[in-house]
């Protein structure tokens, strides 16, 4: 006989209010109980998880997988989950403490250290190794240029560490191994010794990964070691920006979501800096051009708005005359072109939509407002009558770059759009969507813009993109950046070339040669599995449930069920004795016994009254 062994966790009663990403995010970085950080999130949500559903399922009725709805993701909704789901199964048995999880990353770091020359001779990289035909690489926070040497590129992946590239991006090696923390935001060079790198680690954009701290390598990456400035896994902190002093390298400055610390020893020692003895948060660091002693913040959350630096960030000052409400995160672009020129781009704290691009030309004492429209946050052409007039991803995905002269500005959040005026107005250079689109194609998504000389680089979702022709035409840099965030893997059971792969992100990839790879199914990818009977027949899964099969060798998919109550990773599996039986799990298990033509439930599971049953977990036995 066969055995279901199911895991079931109830999630609390939906009520209808807002609440936004930020308030999730600060209730996980006070390490907040997780039961109640998921009850608050899905009390405050309800609304935007039922339309969130409802977007999801007329997708899969139009079996269109990357149809131009496809991949809006839902003001957090999606980053949200993928942290929910998880840490679930990580606090399950103590009760919602996450304290515990770090307890276990804390002896799983130290077990890794100790065991890291052995953990990596036992492991070979299978892939992807190259970019996926149709399909991207995975998230990067950070793009940044070598000093000396413009073909020499460093990228900073949440999930896969530093890399850095020789060839202008066409092949990468991973520098970062060394540290235990897998994240990595961004890094700044010693402006005399190239050789000498300081690295923020962690995942200064989702809080994925959370910091350990700075580290310094004086080896060009090879190895690395923590400076003072050092957090553990528990005190749930983040850093994003890193800043070294080109006149002067004694003096830094870094900053994220854990404060602004300054150094003026070289690292060796870091002094927090505070305004009234609060911390302030911020996202985006910028040195005055020529002037390092003059420091531009770009807040967030609770002290979102553009701070000012006088010292070299020992003490600040927030521009009290524009970004002072409504604001959930500012990005802050300077140039050498013109030093008193600054611009920022700030994202509403209601709908993460687009606040405003605001220019200084007096060195940040004040500002102008120079366009509020179109909505150059959302996810299309920012005018359309449906949410993406107003929404977008701001608190998320949120850059800004000044050009080849001082009044080119251009700007990252789900796209790239550009302004030739200063910001007055703008045009939209790229589009996630552009197979439907007369834009071009950059992956959703955009962490970082960086100019350098001729060339402009994106830091996106599906990984480094570049320009030489001002955003009028794109190429993706990727190359070997293997850095996919997997959900999943399914394997042939006779045919060891034959993998699937669900990727964050990036869809679900497949190969058959383990040397190319290509994008089979769009949205998120989830659990997937090669038919152990038919290497023809193959399953993939995209969030909430919604289930898709192959009959052609991954040639294509066609959706055949969504899982009624599909937790954000739906368990599904084949029966190990008669392979034409599928098992899923939602608000209860779920068979097919014709390959998943059609499907019925097998369970009557009831919730307590005011809540719903979710499965983390399904395995089938046989017995």
């Amino acid at each position: 006989m066969k055995q279901l062994f199911l895991s079931i966790l109830t999630l609390g009663l939906f009520i209808q209010s807002p609440l936004n990403a930020q308030t999730w995010l600060e209730l996980r970085e006070k390490g907040t109980n997780f039961n109640d950080v998921q009850a608050a999130f899905q009390k405050d949500n309800a609304s935007k998880m039922r339309e969130f559903k409802r977007e999801l399922l007329e997708e899969v009725d139009k079996k269109a997988a990357k149809s131009p709805k496809f991949e809006k993701e839902m003001e957090g909704m999606i980053q949200y989950h993928r942290w929910a789901h998880f840490v679930a199964p990580r606090v399950s048995e103590a009760n919602g403490d996450m304290t515990a999880m770090s307890e276990g990353m804390f002896r799983a770091i130290a077990r890794k250290n100790r065991e890291l020359s052995t953990r990596a001779a036992n492991w070979t990289l299978v892939g992807p190794i190259n970019t996926p035909t149709n399909g991207g690489n995975g998230r990067i926070n950070a793009v940044r240029v070598s000093p000396i040497d413009a073909n020499t590129l460093f990228a900073c992946s949440p999930a896969g560490g530093l890399w850095k590239s020789t060839n202008g991006g066409t092949s990468w090696t991973a520098i970062s191994h060394s540290i235990a923390a897998v994240g990595a935001t961004d890094v700044v060079f010693h402006p005399t010794d190239p050789n000498t790198l300081f690295l923020t680690t962690g995942d200064g954009d989702a809080a994925d990964v959370f910091t350990l701290g700075i580290y310094k390598s004086t080896d060009g990456g090879n190895t690395w070691n923590p400076t003072s400035l050092v957090f553990n896994l528990s005190d749930n902190k983040t850093l994003s920006k890193i800043l070294i002093d080109p006149n002067n390298p004694n003096n830094m400055v870094a900053g994220g979501r854990a404060g602004i610390y300054y150094s003026i020893n070289g690292g060796v020692s870091w002094t927090h800096s505070t305004n009234a003895g609060a911390t302030i948060g911020v996202r985006d660091l910028e040195y005055q051009p020529g002037n390092p002693s003059v420091v531009y913040a770009g807040g967030y959350g609770t002290t979102a708005g553009f701070w000012r630096s006088a010292d070299g960030g020992a003490t600040w000052t927030k521009n009290a005359t524009s970004m002072t409400t409504g604001i959930q995160r500012v990005a802050v672009a300077v140039s050498p072109l013109n030093a008193n020129y600054v611009y920022t781009l700030a994202a509403k704290t209601a709908t993460y939509g687009y606040e405003g691009v605001y220019r200084s030309t007096d060195a940040g004492l004040t500002f102008t407002k120079m366009s509020a429209t179109p909505n150059i946050l959302g996810w299309y052409n920012g005018t359309s009558a449906d949410a993406d007039n107003v929404d977008g991803q701001g608190w998320y995905d949120l850059c800004i770059a000044i050009g080849a002269d001082i009044n080119t500005v251009y700007t990252g959040g789900v796209n790239i759009w550009k302004s030739t005026n200063g910001g007055t107005s703008f045009s939209k250079l790229t589009s996630w969507n552009a197979v439907n689109s007369s834009t071009t194609y950059v992956h959703a998504d955009i962490h970082d813009l960086v100019y350098n000389g001729t060339t402009l680089y994106a830091g996106a979702d599906g990984g480094v993109f570049s320009s030489t022709t001002n955003g009028t035409s794109w190429s993706d840099k990727s190359g070997n950046l293997a850095i996919a965030q997997l959900y999943g893997i399914g394997l042939s059971a006779n045919n060891a070339n034959i993998i699937i792969s669900g990727h964050q992100d990036n869809g679900t990839t497949l190969t058959t040669n383990l040397s190319t790879w290509s994008e089979v199914n769009g949205g998120d990818g989830m659990l997937c599995f090669v038919d152990r009977t038919n290497n023809n027949t193959m399953f993939s899964s995209i969030y909430n449930g919604n289930l898709y099969r192959s009959t052609n060798g991954g040639g294509s998919f066609s959706s055949i069920y969504t899982v009624p109550g599909g937790g954000w990773v739906t368990p599904w599996l084949q029966d190990p004795v008669t392979a034409t039986t599928l098992y899923a799990a939602g608000s209860n298990v779920y068979r097919s016994t014709n390959t998943g033509t059609s499907w019925s439930a097998v369970s009557s599971l009831t919730a307590p009254s005011g809540q719903r049953v979710e499965f983390v977990g399904l395995d089938v036995a046989k017995t």
